[in-house]
């Protein structure tokens, strides 16, 4: 096996990874502002209310008590509205660094639904926010798995054998840092099979289901994310 072309291939991952982005949920905030200003009528105050219209026609409601929630959407005001949307995305703002281990240990879906006070339009925006979060967090967790991969690789070509632990790559040069599993906050698992390893993280369940390969329905998420080895 060429190892200097996986030293080449896994440093360029790691230069990728080192420009990632923060998530910055600015244009979000711009987005729910022009929403508003939207949707709602304007009494020249700031205030305002939804009309039957524009309940019927521009506002999806994702829930079985359809008619309760329009009636609900009439009873909001345009200030109250923003306030609680501002609230919202401010909270988004102090967690959107957190893992989501630690959006698990802060609860921040119960957070996020108390912020809204039962405002009908701004309580279905917060679930795909924290997706927003859960999406960044897993991609970065797969471009760590792959540098480790990689470097798991290089070490067996080089060596003839496996390390016993992550913590060897470290020490022998082949990786800067253990590769931290965001879904539990310790190193992504990794366990020698024979002659090839298994490389996982817990996964949405937050549990080690000893790297059964994840399955994910709308209302169910258990199992591991199985980095290694690869099934198609």
């Amino acid at each position: 096996m060429n190892t200097s072309y996986l030293k080449e291939l896994q440093e360029k991952f790691v230069s990728l990874s080192s420009k990632t982005g923060k998530i910055d949920f600015y244009p979000e905030r711009l987005f729910t502002y022009d929403s508003i200003n939207n949707l709602f009528t304007d009494d020249g105050k700031g205030d305002g209310f939804l009309t039957d219209k524009t309940i019927e026609e521009k506002i999806f409601i994702f829930a079985e008590d359809v008619n309760q929630k329009k009636q609900q959407c009439k009873a909001l005001r345009r200030s109250s509205t923003k306030t609680i949307a501002e609230m919202q995305l401010d909270y988004l703002e102090q967690i959107k660094d957190k893992t989501p281990y630690q959006l698990k240990v802060l609860d921040a879906n119960k957070v996020l639904y108390e912020i809204t006070k039962n405002n009908v339009l701004i309580e279905q925006t917060f679930g795909a926010s924290l997706l927003v979060i859960e999406i960044y967090f897993t991609s970065k967790a797969r471009t760590d798995a792959l540098i480790t991969t990689l470097a798991l690789l290089r070490y067996k070509a080089d060596k003839k054998e496996l390390p016993e632990n992550l913590e060897k790559l470290v020490s022998s040069g082949y990786l800067d840092k253990l590769p931290m599993d965001v879904c539990s906050d310790k190193p992504i698992i990794y366990k020698r099979s024979g002659d090839n390893f298994i490389l996982y993280s817990l996964g949405g369940d937050f549990d080690d289901d000893n790297a059964k390969i994840r399955q994910r329905t709308i209302t169910n998420v258990n199992g591991d994310i199985v980095f290694w080895p690869y099934e198609k």
